[in-house]
C-alpha cells in the first residue's frame, strides 16, 4: 500500500500537463466502435489547436509546463492538414519550452501508418488507443482488433523508437473481473502513461439502441468508483505511476448527444480520497487501536485527501475504530516530503 500512495503522490499531484482535445469527427476513430459517434457535421464545429493555444496564452499562471499530451481525433484530418496541426503544436511547445510531446492514435492507425514521420513535428510518444486489452470486451464492442493486434502496434513503437503510453475505457463491460483482466494486461505492455476514460453512451449510437431496448447495462456510480479505485491500484503497484483521468476526450460538444453514463467530476480527488482511508484503515487496523488519541503527520499536499469531503476519511475511521479524536499535524516541509505518520498520544499532549 506505501509504494501505491508513494507512486500516486509523485505523479498524480505534481505532474503538470497540458491536453489538446481534438473532437472525434467518425466512428471510424475506434474502427466502426459502437459506443462513441461524434461527427462535426452534426456539431457545427470545426477545432483546430489556434484555441488551444489562445486559451493557454491567456492563463496567467502558465501552470502547464512539462508535457503536452494530444488526444482524440487529430489523425482523422488529411495528412497534411494533420502534420500542420503538429507543426503549430511544435512550435508552441518549444515557444514554452515545453519538452515532451505525446500523440493518442489508434491500433489500426499505427499498424497501417508510417509513425516513424511523426518523430519530425516533435512527437517523441504514442498514446495507443487501446480501449480495452480484453478481447472479449473488445469484440462486444465492436472493434475490429485483438490483443496480439495491440502488441504487434507496441512493437512497431518500439522498434520506431518512441515511448508507448495507452488510454483505455472503463466500464465497457458488466463483469468487473474481466474488466480487471484488461488492466492487468496493461503491465505486460509496458507504458509509461495510462489513459483511463469513464465509458458514455451517446445518442445515435449503436449502444444508444442497445440501452434503450434494456440490452445494455451499465455501471452505477458507486460501481464505477469502485473499479477506478481498483485499476488505480493495479496499475500504480504494477509499476506505472503516470496515471490520467478524462471524462471525455470530448466533453465541450458531447452534451447535446449525451444519453448515459456516469460522469464523475473531480475523479482524481474521488480516487485518492478513497485510496487513503484505505490505507489510514489498514494502518490503523495494525495499530490495534480502541479509544485512542490518533495524531497523523503529513505534507499539506495531501492533506484534503487524508480528510475527505467533509472530513468523511476521518469520521469514518473515528467511528469504526471507537477513536476519540485524530490530530492532524501539517508538516509542511521538504524533510518529510510526501511521508505520512500515524502516531498514538496521550490526551494531555
Amino acid at each position: 500500500m506505501k509504494e501505491t500512495l508513494k507512486g500516486i503522490l509523485e505523479n498524480t499531484i505534481d505532474e503538470k500537463k497540458y491536453i489538446f482535445k481534438y473532437p472525434i469527427i467518425s466512428y471510424r476513430y475506434y474502427d466502426k466502435a459502437k459506443f462513441l459517434y461524434i461527427s462535426d457535421k452534426e456539431t457545427g464545429k470545426q477545432y483546430n489547436v489556434d484555441e488551444d493555444i489562445v486559451r493557454y496564452n491567456n492563463d496567467d499562471s502558465k501552470k502547464y509546463k512539462k508535457k503536452i499530451y494530444i488526444v482524440g481525433g487529430l489523425f482523422q484530418k488529411e495528412k497534411k492538414e494533420m502534420y500542420l496541426e503538429l507543426k503549430k503544436i511544435k512550435e508552441f511547445a518549444k515557444e514554452n519550452n515545453i519538452k515532451e510531446i505525446a500523440l493518442e492514435l489508434p491500433v489500426k492507425y499505427v499498424l497501417e501508418n508510417n509513425i516513424r514521420e511523426l518523430k519530425k513535428y516533435g512527437i517523441k510518444e504514442i498514446i495507443l488507443s487501446v480501449i480495452s486489452t480484453e478481447d472479449e470486451i473488445l469484440q462486444k464492442n465492436g472493434l475490429m482488433y485483438n490483443y496480439r493486434d495491440i502488441t504487434k502496434a507496441v512493437f512497431k513503437i518500439a522498434i520506431s523508437f518512441m515511448r508507448l503510453s495507452l488510454s483505455m475505457i472503463i466500464g465497457l463491460s458488466n463483469d468487473e473481473k474481466e474488466e480487471l483482466r484488461a488492466i492487468e494486461k496493461v503491465r505486460g505492455l509496458k507504458p509509461r502513461t495510462v489513459i483511463i476514460m469513464q465509458n458514455i453512451v451517446l445518442k445515435g449510437t449503436e449502444n444508444a439502441k442497445r440501452f434503450v431496448r434494456g440490452n445494455l447495462k451499465m455501471l452505477s456510480v458507486e460501481e464505477n468508483k469502485n473499479l477506478l479505485e481498483d485499476a488505480t491500484r493495479i496499475l500504480v503497484e504494477k509499476g506505472i505511476k503516470d496515471i490520467i483521468y478524462l471524462r471525455g476526450i470530448q466533453d465541450d460538444i458531447i452534451s447535446d448527444k449525451y444519453l448515459t453514463g456516469v460522469i464523475i467530476k473531480d475523479i482524481e480527488d474521488e480516487i485518492l480520497t478513497r485510496m487513503y482511508y484505505n490505507y489510514l484503515f489498514e494502518k490503523i487496523k495494525r495499530l490495534k487501536v480502541r479509544n485512542e488519541y490518533i495524531k497523523i503527520k503529513i505534507n499539506g499536499d495531501i492533506l484534503k485527501y487524508i480528510r475527505g469531503k467533509e472530513d468523511i476519511n476521518l469520521n469514518k475511521i473515528k467511528e469504526l475504530y471507537y477513536i476519540k479524536e485524530i490530530k492532524i499535524e501539517n508538516e509542511n516541509n521538504n524533510k518529510m516530503g510526501k511521508k505520512l505518520e500515524i502516531v498514538l498520544y496521550n490526551e494531555k499532549d
